[in-house]
């Protein structure tokens, strides 16, 4: 599945300029080892590479650091709101 993200914070921005907003879903947990806050936690990786480093684990609806989209459209549509 595709998901798209929008950094909320400076790290998150910096992580969708470094990664890409595009992004493929490997899997999901309702518990992580690094936080309490019940899930569903969302494992991605980057729509552009390969490579399991760049793999990250994001809350699905209250992520501090990026909001999760379904669809580029909706990505597009808040992006431009907030040039505009």
């Amino acid at each position: 599945m595709d998901i798209w993200l929008k950094g909320k914070t400076q790290k998150g921005k910096n992580r969708v300029r470094e990664n890409g907003e595009h992004w493929i879903l490997l899997g999901t947990q309702e518990h992580v080892m690094f936080n309490m806050e019940m899930g569903p936690w969302l494992l991605i990786r980057p729509a552009n590479r390969n490579d399991a480093d760049k793999d990250r684990w994001v809350h699905s609806t209250r992520d501090v650091d990026f909001e999760v989209l379904t669809s580029k459209q909706e990505c597009e549509t808040i992006c431009y709101h907030e040039l505009a």
